[in-house]
C-alpha cells in the first residue's frame, strides 16, 4: 500500500524530470536506486532511456528483483568497463544482488526516511573505491552545486533589513563576471549576484532556494544555458535546458516571487568544446521556448539575444572576445536591455 504523500512524490511530473537531468548532468558511472518498480523505476528508465537516445550513446540499464541473475551479471560485467553508464536499480537489488566496483555517483529517487539505508547504500558504494585517491577525489565531488560559494553571503544578507527590494540574478560565469566590470550598476540598484562560473542548470536548480529563493528578493533573473549546451557536465539537449530553467521559475512563482528568464546569449562555437557543433540551432531553441514559456506564464522575457547576435548566430566581436563571455561593451548593452525590460522593478 503506497501512501499519498510517497504517491505524491513518485507520481510528481517536476520532480521527476529533475532526477533524469540530474542524472544526466552527472560525469562517471552512475547508479539511481528507486522502491517501487512499475510505479516509479520504470518511469525513471523509460525517461532517461529516451533522452539519452536523443543526445549520446550513454549505455543504460534497469535491473531490479525480476532481473535474471546471468543478465544481472552482464550488467555487472559491462558496467564495470564503462566510465559513464546509468544503472536504475531497485533498492533490494543493489543490495544484495549487483555489485558494481566502478561506481562515480549514486543518487536516491525513492524518499525514505532511513538514515541507516541511506548511509549502507553509500558506503556499499564507496567500498568499491579501489584506492583512497578515489574516495578522496569523490570527498571533493560532494558539493557538486557549489552550495558552499555563497552560503556565508546568504547569511549576512539574511541579517539586512533591504530585502523586499534586492534583486537576485543566478546564472554562470556571464552572470558572476558581471559585477567584476560594473559593480557600481549592481550596487546602485540593489542587484545580488550569484553566478558561478562554469555552471549549468541542473547544478543551479540544486541551488536555487539556498541561493536565490531564500533571499526573498522582489525579483529573480535567470540566465542559464549556455554551459548545458557546451555538455560541461556532459551530454545535454535543449529540452534538458528548458525542464531546468522552467522548474526554477516554478518555484520562484509557488514562493509567491516575480521571476524573469533571459535568454541565452548567442554563441557560434565553444572553443573548450569543440565537438558541439550546433550550438547556434540549441541556443535558438532554448530560447524560442523560454520566450513562449513566459507568454504564456505571464512572466518577464529578457531578450539579451537579439541585441548581441551577429550575422553568424554568434556573440558580436563588440561585445566579446572569446564568442561566449561579454567584454565591458557586451555588458553595458545587458544593462541596458535588462533596465528597459524590467524599468518597473529596478
Amino acid at each position: 500500500m503506497i501512501n499519498n504523500n510517497t504517491q505524491f512524490l513518485i507520481e510528481n511530473e517536476s520532480r521527476n524530470r529533475y532526477i533524469k537531468n540530474l542524472v544526466l548532468g552527472l560525469t562517471g558511472n552512475s547508479l539511481l536506486l528507486f522502491q517501487l518498480v512499475e510505479n516509479h523505476g520504470k518511469v525513471l528508465y523509460d525517461l532517461i532511456k529516451q533522452e539519452v537516445t536523443y543526445v549520446s550513446n550513454r549505455k543504460t540499464f534497469f535491473v531490479y528483483g525480476g532481473t535474471e541473475t546471468d543478465t544481472r551479471e552482464q550488467i555487472r560485467s559491462i558496467a564495470e568497463k564503462e566510465r559513464d553508464a546509468i544503472i536504475v536499480a531497485s533498492y533490494g537489488v543493489y543490495s544484495t544482488g549487483i555489485n558494481i566496483r566502478n561506481l562515480h555517483n549514486i543518487v536516491f529517487a525513492s524518499p525514505s526516511k532511513s538514515r541507516i539505508r541511506n548511509l549502507q547504500s553509500i558506503g556499499r558504494g564507496l567500498r568499491r573505491s579501489e584506492t583512497k585517491e578515489a574516495a578522496t577525489h569523490a570527498n571533493e565531488e560532494l558539493d557538486w552545486p557549489n552550495l558552499n560559494k555563497y552560503r556565508e553571503d546568504n547569511e549576512k544578507l539574511a541579517e539586512t533589513k533591504n530585502a523586499g527590494n534586492r534583486i537576485v540574478l543566478i546564472g554562470d560565469s556571464i552572470t558572476e563576471g558581471w559585477s567584476n566590470f560594473d559593480p557600481e550598476f549592481f550596487t546602485r540598484n540593489n542587484l545580488i549576484n550569484r553566478g558561478i562560473s562554469g555552471q549549468t542548470s541542473p547544478q543551479m536548480l540544486i541551488r536555487f532556494k539556498q541561493d536565490a529563493i531564500h533571499l526573498n528578493p522582489k525579483l529573480i533573473v535567470i540566465n542559464a544555458g549556455t554551459n548545458d549546451i557546451a555538455a560541461n557536465t556532459g551530454p545535454s539537449s535543449p529540452e534538458m535546458v528548458i525542464d531546468n530553467i522552467t522548474s526554477m521559475a516554478e518555484i520562484a512563482m509557488k514562493h509567491s516571487i516575480n521571476v524573469a528568464l533571459s535568454t541565452i546569449l548567442p554563441v557560434e562555437k565553444y572553443e573548450w568544446n569543440k565537438i558541439v557543433d550546433d550550438a547556434p540551432e540549441k541556443i535558438e531553441k532554448v530560447n524560442s521556448a523560454l520566450e513562449d514559456y513566459c507568454g504564456s506564464n505571464n512572466l518577464v522575457f529578457i531578450n539579451y539575444y537579439s541585441a548581441m547576435v551577429n550575422d553568424r548566430k554568434g556573440l558580436r566581436s563588440a561585445y566579446g572576445n572569446d564568442g561566449v563571455h561579454p567584454t565591458k561593451e557586451g555588458y553595458d548593452v545587458m544593462a541596458f536591455v535588462l533596465k528597459n525590460t524590467i524599468s518597473g522593478l529596478i
